[in-house]
This record gives C-alpha cells, structure tokens and sequence, in this order.
C-alpha cells in the first residue's frame, strides 16, 4: 500500500476536533494540535471486524510512521484517552521495536492494544 497519501493528509492537518458518530453513537475523536494527531476510539463499529488482525497492521505501518517522522508529525492511537501506539516524530520504541522492526512505531500500551486486537478479530 502506498502510505504517502495517508501522510499527505495527517501532515496537512494543522490544528481543529472532528468527532465521528454513527448512529448517535460516539466512535471516534481527531484532534489535532501543533503536529500532533490523536484519534481516541471511544467504540468500535460491527464492521470493524473486516479489518484483521491488528498486530499485521502495525507492522504495515512501519512506511506510513517514517514518513510522518520526515514530515515532523506524530499520530497517536489512543482508547478512552489512554495511548495505545504512537507514529512517527514522537515514537520512542524500546521493547516493540523487536515487534514492528521500526524506531518510528511505539507500542505504548500492549494490554489495551491486545483488547483492540480480540475486539476488531471477533466483531
């Protein structure tokens, strides 16, 4: 998958909120402030479900988080305002750099990163 895209919009966003509902339904948060992006899951869609195993796509995503370090942005995965993964600028990666071979990609919370996994694997 070419990352570049992804990076273009994350870089291109500067500061502002979106909250993402569905169904009068809080799913999502974006917010972002002075280079740095966070999306808080707050609840998870049914079709969530089609999108595998989480573990693989942090692995993927070691191209998209070298390109937010160059570009100087960090995007913060986080569950009810707790941080789960960090990409980019800001990533400090001690032991899941043995996970996603990368210096870009902080697994910061495994236990709810785990949660998440379980939850997109069975819907």
């Amino acid at each position: 998958m070419d990352n570049r895209l992804p990076a273009d919009l994350i870089s291109f966003v500067k500061s502002g909120k979106i909250t993402i509902h569905q169904a009068d339904k809080k799913l999502a948060e974006v917010d972002a402030k002075d280079n740095n992006v966070t999306v808080n899951i707050l609840d998870l869609p049914t079709e969530a479900a089609a999108a595998g195993r989480i573990f693989a796509k942090i692995s993927e995503a070691r191209t998209l988080a070298s390109l937010l370090s160059k570009r100087g942005v960090t995007l913060t995965l986080t569950k009810d305002d707790k941080p789960v993964v960090r990409l980019g600028r800001d990533a400090k990666p001690k032991l899941s750099r043995l996970v996603t071979r990368s210096s870009d990609v902080e697994i910061t919370n495994l236990r709810e990163l785990r949660r998440l996994d379980r939850r997109l694997r069975t819907g």
